[in-house]
């Protein structure tokens, strides 16, 4: 597949970035302010190259690559606030440069608006895969074709010119019947896409999967991966877009799965709790199902692996599937936030059994300190809570059940946050303003997020501790950054997933 992939490839990133170079050396950046994030409207129409690619590819991704664009000028607008930008321009040209192309005679009038990469299954161990594009000197392109180590095959089909790194991939490709455009699927699928966007990617889960396992029977892996995916349930249509926005960078996708491991929707009560300095929250709900089905497949992949687990359990006195599972059912999160001496890294889920949770974190503390030397873990007084205090070699680790949940932490102030008069992560407004430009719902199944302004600080405050200074020009490129927020949820059957990186 890889071979195959090559001079597509090559070509496709060749155009994408000589159109980004043109957009941001043309269009210069915009006025650079950064605006409160709208979450843009749904409803993508059909790529044009989707017209003439089969309805029975696996994958097809299409690209904008039009420098006069709206959401070039607008990704233009975003790099500029980047110091790097000119740096970066004058890096893509000069690679050029060095291919011995120039750019107003051999590239610009090899692009088109659009590059599409379309993967089609073949039946065999390598798929077909070929690029689309309506260049506006097709001779320029061809000539782009044939240059490098790896020259390619090139044809005409429908006004569209199809390059691939065979000519019987091009004969797949003008092989199929019906237009992917005219599929039901892919048309639903983009409905909940953004209107505008870079790239947009459609898959169709079950010739995916299809081909994926025959690409792995190619490879002679000792699994079977249809019986591993198809563990997971049938796969859908997937589809996802990534677009670029006044604010910073959005992206919206959805996916549908018949069977096999599913997370329920839920509304997140810990950022409530949680204060309101962390950099990083990563919130979930109802993992104990999924978390065992998962066991279920991996024993289907690796028959030994039920035997070693086993084992495991009889050495730690406890069952994975009765004890620890359990302990997910409910509501969790993974919460990093500053500490001293160092960053504040806290496991936080709530529990039904606050004494049957106690007891098990006191075996698993006592095995842990046995193994890493520092003996039993010591009951300490944080904040008024009942807390055990396991001492490691290097650090120490804090544990305590406490108002229906465990807490698992690096630092007192992980525990201590949680019961102090302090501002909650629920109400910080640089959350609130993340959550309305990812288009958050009340009830996801799953969310990430980190506030990039603060936790960049940290990670070079705490490098500098360390005697590892960021240097200058990194520092000063990450700094536009401002925050970052991602979730899922599942809607009507299917999985829905977006989220929102700000660029200030």
């Amino acid at each position: 597949m890889l071979k195959s992939v090559g001079v597509v490839l090559r070509l496709s990133v060749l155009l994408v970035l000589l159109a980004a170079a043109l957009a941001l050396a043309g269009c210069g950046g915009g006025d650079g302010g950064g605006g409160e994030a709208e979450t843009p409207a749904e409803g993508a129409q059909a790529a044009a190259g989707a017209a003439i690619a089969p309805a029975g590819a696996a994958v097809f991704v299409s690209i904008t690559t039009d420098a006069e664009s709206a959401q070039w000028k607008a990704a233009a607008a975003l790099l500029d606030r980047f110091p790097g930008r000119d740096q970066l321009i004058r890096s893509i040209l000069e690679d050029t440069e060095a291919a011995g192309l120039d750019w107003e005679t051999d590239i610009k009038p090899a692009l088109g608006p659009e590059v599409d990469i379309v993967v089609l299954p073949t039946g065999g161990e390598e798929p077909a895969v070929v690029g689309l594009t309506q260049p506006a000197d097709a001779a320029k392109l061809q000539k782009l074709v044939e240059s490098g180590d790896e020259p390619g095959a090139l044809e005409v089909v429908d006004g569209w010119t199809v390059v691939s790194d065979s000519q019987a991939s091009i004969d797949a490709f003008k092989a199929g019947d019906d237009s992917l455009a005219d599929a039901e699927a892919y048309r639903t699928a983009l409905e909940s896409l953004p209107a505008e966007s870079l790239v947009t990617v459609f898959i169709d889960g079950e010739k995916l999967t299809e081909l994926a396992g025959q690409t792995a029977a190619g490879a002679g892996g000792s699994v079977s991966f249809s019986q591993l995916f198809g563990a997971f349930g049938k796969l859908g249509p997937i589809a996802f877009a990534l677009s670029a926005q006044p604010g910073g960078v959005f992206f919206r996708g959805s996916a549908t799965q018949e069977g096999g491991p599913q997370l329920d929707n839920f509304a997140a009560d810990l950022p409530s709790q949680v204060p309101a300095d962390a950099v990083l929250y990563l919130g979930f709900a109802n993992l104990a199902e999924p978390l065992d089905s998962l066991l279920g497949i991996a024993g289907e992949a690796e028959p030994t692996l039920d035997q070693q687990l086993a084992q495991a359990e009889t050495f730690l006195g406890l069952s994975v599937r009765d004890d620890l599972l359990p302990l997910f059912a409910g509501e969790g999160a993974l919460v990093v936030a500053p500490g001293s001496p160092i960053p504040a890294i806290s496991l936080i889920v709530e529990v039904e059994d606050e004494q049957k949770a106690q007891q098990l974190l006191d075996k698993l503390a006592a095995l842990a300190g046995g193994f890493g030397g520092g003996g039993l873990p010591k009951a300490t007084d944080i904040d008024g809570v009942a807390a055990q205090e396991l001492v490691l070699e290097q650090f120490s680790v804090f544990y305590a059940v406490f108002d229906g949940k465990l807490v698992i932490t690096s630092v007192r102030a992980g525990i201590s946050g949680l019961v102090a008069a302090v501002p909650k992560l629920a109400d910080d407004p640089a959350f609130a303003v993340a959550r309305k430009a990812a288009g958050m719902p009340e009830e996801t199944s799953g969310f990430i997020y980190m506030n990039l302004a603060e936790g960049i600080g940290l990670i070079e405050a705490y490098a500098r501790l360390a005697g590892d200074a960021v240097p200058p020009e990194v520092s000063a490129n990450l700094e536009p950054l401002g925050s970052f927020l991602a979730y899922s949820a599942r809607e009507d059957g299917a999985l829905t997933f977006s989220g929102f990186l700000s660029i200030e």
